[in-house]
Order: structure tokens, then sequence, then C-alpha cells
């Protein structure tokens, strides 16, 4: 995993704010732990040589990674959920294709068939995907596990796989995908179930 750097803070007001949109006279708090962040804006323009992004930053001596890597996790599911919420509300169908690792064959499903309502971290005792669609009996039916620095464990895509629960993985390694929310989700990086065993 490589070196991620904080584009987003709380301001003084409590609103999530980018560092585009930063301001020096504002005080800016982690979103993670909380502490005060300093402004890391480049005076070299983008485009030149030791040009680094603009970002935000824990003090010297705190590590950034690890809450910059939760944050990204946490931003990620976050509008993954809006998004198949925002489809659900609308009726619309949402289509999501994968190659398959059992088969080998290209497949694609309607990831909103059946589900009916969205929820982060749902309770299934063994495990709590990150996003879980239920259906109109609450079931749920397909499992989204976000994936910043480590995939679900075996005994989870087992419990996946013995209660046909589709378990989509989808990879998340910057910023950026978390402006690319619907294409990552129609184009997961694993899904745990064969459409034609």
């Amino acid at each position: 995993m490589k070196n991620l750097l904080l584009p987003y803070a709380y301001d003084s007001t409590g609103n999530l704010v980018h560092i585009d949109n930063a301001r020096k006279e504002d005080t800016y708090k982690c979103p993670e732990c909380g502490k005060v962040l300093s402004l890391n804006i480049s005076r070299i323009p983008e485009g030149q040589k030791y040009h680094r992004r603009n970002h935000f930053s824990h003090p010297k001596g705190s590590p950034d990674n690890k809450c910059t890597e939760s944050f990204l996790h946490k931003l990620f599911k976050e509008r993954a959920a809006n998004c198949i919420r925002e489809k659900i509300t609308n009726g619309n169908e949402f289509i999501f294709a994968w190659q398959c690792h059992e088969c080998g064959e290209y497949h694609q499903g309607n990831m909103l068939k059946k589900a009916r309502t969205v929820c982060l971290e749902y309770d299934l005792d063994i495990c709590r995907p990150d996003v879980a669609l239920l259906d109109a009996d609450g079931k749920i039916v397909i499992a989204i596990e976000v994936i910043v620095t480590h995939k679900p464990e075996p005994e989870v895509i087992a419990y996946y796989n013995a209660y046909k629960i589709a378990c989509l993985q989808i990879n998340v390694s910057d910023f950026s995908d978390c402006r690319n929310v619907e294409d990552k989700l129609m184009h997961p990086d694993n899904v745990n179930l064969c459409s034609t065993p």
C-alpha cells in the first residue's frame, strides 16, 4: 500500500472539506481521530518536478496512514451505500460485470434484482460486510467488501458461499476511487459465486 495523502478534513463548523477548498485561517481536524491537522499546500506548480499533491497531515510524530486508510475505507463504503440507495429509490437496474475466477467466463448480474434495502456493517455474527443488500424479507443477498488493506478472511468467504450470498470485493487504493464509486461497483475485482456453475 502506497503512502496515502489525506485530502479531506472537518473544518471548525464540522463540515467535511476537500483540501482544494481549505482556508489557512480555519482549523481542520482528522475525520478519524479528531486531531488538529496541518495544511500542506505545494508552492511548486502541478506538473513540475518536486510537486506534491496538496493534503492535510497530522502533527509530526503522529502516523498519517492508519487514519487515512480508515477514512478512505469509510468514505468509499458510505458513498457506495448512497449510490445503491439512489438506484433502489429510482427503480433502476444496476448491472455489474466480472471475470469469474471459477470458470474463467465473463458474467454480469443485476445488483438490484432482489435487493430492497442497503445497510452498512450489517451484523451476521461471523462477519459484518461493509455494505449489505437485503431483500424484501430482510435476508442478505449481496455483501460488498471494500478492500483497502486486507481481504475478507477465508471463513467469511466460506460463509458467503455456504449461504449463497454474492460477495463483491472492491479494491480501493486512493481517494480518486471515491469519485468513481458507481464504476467501481459496476466492475468488482472479485465475486465469489459463479453464475453458471
